[in-house]
């Protein structure tokens, strides 16, 4: 009941912040609903990466998108909840093995979010800032706080009777949709901080002007090998000011934003693939 709770406070109060800084910055907020001209009747955010893998959101910022056409997505974003920090690892596993491969294959993407509610372990929560992951963090001490302003105290021991579990069921079942908008209306002053500082971040992420761009056309000589002792001489006996025979390979592109983080280069194989990555990336 908790998490459904808080995936009502995500689809209502978090989802208007969310469209907030969409209309602001000019882009579409791709939520849990119906937009069947870009995916039929599927009402799930749903985003392929390059593998070809499925994978399922809560939000997606589109550069581009309207409800008629799909647009370059700039960020990522996933909710969920939990009660004890046990089995931590593996969520944490689960969500990163959704938005890591989804940001590698959608380049235009500058924002991968986690919206952590409940008991998360600290290396959990850690592990996912390592990745390049901004997490909010909703305490379970925030959430109980926001039901107690009701007179209920879900902070119910894990091996509870079920006498008491029944009852608090009951007293969670007998706040009216008024009682449970005051309590996400609790709950988003108690988390005021630390959601400002979260969309702060978004917002920085997703309208920061390029301030570099770098470009190169990489020509060179190729050795194929099946040892490292036949690379290792190979790279010995190069003679870089020998520039006969070098064949073009590839162009490279690194775009670096006015706020220090950079979309590493990648290798394109001519001018059309070039073009269009760069493409991605026009207003």
């Amino acid at each position: 009941m908790v998490g459904d709770f808080f995936q009502r406070f995500v689809d209502t109060i978090l989802a208007a912040r969310l469209e907030k800084l969409a209309t602001e910055q000019n882009l579409y907020l791709d939520r849990q609903g119906l937009r069947s001209a870009v995916r039929g009747n599927l009402k799930k955010v749903r985003w392929k990466d390059n593998q070809g893998n499925n994978h399922d959101l809560d939000f997606v910022l589109e550069r581009g998108g309207s409800t008629e056409k799909p647009g370059r997505p700039v960020a990522f974003l996933e909710a969920a909840w939990r009660r004890y920090t046990k089995q931590t690892r593996n969520e944490v596993n689960e969500i990163e093995g959704a938005l890591l491969p989804l940001r590698e294959s959608h380049r235009t993407c500058r924002f991968c979010g986690v919206i952590a509610a409940g008991k998360w372990s600290q290396p959990g929560l850690e592990q996912f800032r390592s990745h390049g992951i901004e997490v909010l963090h909703i305490s379970y001490e925030a959430l109980i706080a926001a039901f107690q302003i009701k007179g209920v105290n879900l902070d119910y021991a894990e091996k509870a009777s079920p006498a008491v579990k029944r009852a608090l069921v009951k007293a969670v079942e007998e706040l009216s949709a008024k009682d449970m908008t005051e309590v996400a209306v609790a709950l988003e002053a108690a988390v005021e901080e630390g959601l400002k500082n979260f969309l702060i971040t978004l917002e920085a992420s997703v309208t920061t002007e390029i301030a570099l761009i770098l470009i190169g056309g990489v020509f060179g000589r190729r050795a194929e090998v099946s040892t490292i002792r036949e690379a290792v001489d190979w790279i010995q006996a190069f003679d870089a000011a020998d520039l006969s025979g070098l064949e073009f390979n590839n162009f490279e592109v690194l775009l670096r934003f006015k706020d220090g983080r950079e979309i590493v280069g990648r290798s394109f194989p001519n001018k059309e693939s070039a073009v269009q990555f760069l493409e991605q990336f026009m207003s």
